[in-house]
């Protein structure tokens, strides 16, 4: 299955913003886990704990807040609508140029600029709320991102697996059929939750 070629041309003239939003999966991986990697030292050495299960905890909330966020995130802000053509092309450098080429890889991943920039606001964010687990909090919620990432590689650009097959049926519905409908991709819980699962047929 060939990759469609990324065409940075066609949306940005400018060579440095051509370059800060290549990415590929190597790419991803490798930034989003040195952060992971890093966040769980500031956790274990700058912050005693004793509890190594609210700790445990802490780290699934952050994957399951992150199912929230994607969600909220896919629904609400990447399929924005409005007239005027400020939203229209924020919509689409967003997430409609994905949308038009759904299997070229650069359009899959965050690229490591405005991906660091995302981990340093909602770092900042963390603290404010959670203070001494904020930061294995949202090494969590970046791994939710992690998995994420790469369940929406595999859906776009191989071939269906068997096992896993429902979440190529339930993106490809959105992708083909009910672009309002099935945003969650990491798991359809939000949008049984929310009531925007697609028709059973």
């Amino acid at each position: 299955m060939k990759n469609q070629t990324p065409q940075n041309e066609e949306l940005f003239r400018s060579p440095l913003m051509k370059f800060l939003s290549f990415t590929n999966r190597q790419i991803t991986v490798t930034y989003i886990s040195i952060y992971i990697i890093v966040l769980f030292y500031f956790q274990f050495t700058l912050i005693k704990t004793d509890s190594f299960l609210f700790l445990t905890l802490s780290f699934f909330a952050g994957i399951i807040f992150w199912t929230l966020f994607e969600y909220i995130l896919h629904r609400f802000l990447f399929h924005i609508k409005g007239e005027s053509k400020a939203i229209k092309r924020f919509a689409y450098l967003m997430h409609g140029i994905h949308h038009d080429k759904p299997r070229v890889e650069n359009w899959v991943f965050m690229p490591p600029f405005p991906g660091t920039l995302y981990i340093f606001i909602f770092g900042v964010l963390f603290y404010g709320l959670f203070n001494k687990f904020s930061f294995v909090i949202l090494a969590g919620f970046i791994s939710g991102y992690l998995i994420y990432s790469n369940i929406h590689f595999y859906i776009h650009l191989k071939r269906p697996i068997k096992r896993f097959s429902f979440f190529w049926k339930h993106h490809s519905i959105h992708h083909y059929k009910h672009p309002d409908k099935a945003f969650g991709v990491t798991s359809p819980f939000w949008d049984i939750v929310f009531g925007t699962m697609p028709p059973a047929k």
